[in-house]
């Protein structure tokens, strides 16, 4: 799998303590779904960004891509 984003997932700030979602918080929640389709991982990574922000806009942009291989190997 292949997973590519803009900083604006990383950066993203808690709405009350101000922290960051940071790179290892966005690592978790990809390898805990790692069995998904492509599609459902984008999907939860961007509710948990959501609930992570609260309410308001992204500060930054949040491009997200992930690519997975499903057929037999090469």
């Amino acid at each position: 799998m292949l997973v590519l984003y803009t900083d604006g997932f990383t950066e993203c700030t808690h709405h009350a303590s101000g922290e960051e979602f940071g790179l290892a918080r966005l690592q978790r929640l990809v390898r805990r779904h790692v069995d998904r389709p492509a599609a459902e991982i984008v999907d939860l990574v961007f509710q948990a960004i959501s609930r992570y922000a609260g309410s308001g806009h992204p500060e930054d942009d949040q491009t997200l891509v992930v690519v997975r291989h499903t057929g037999p190997a090469a």
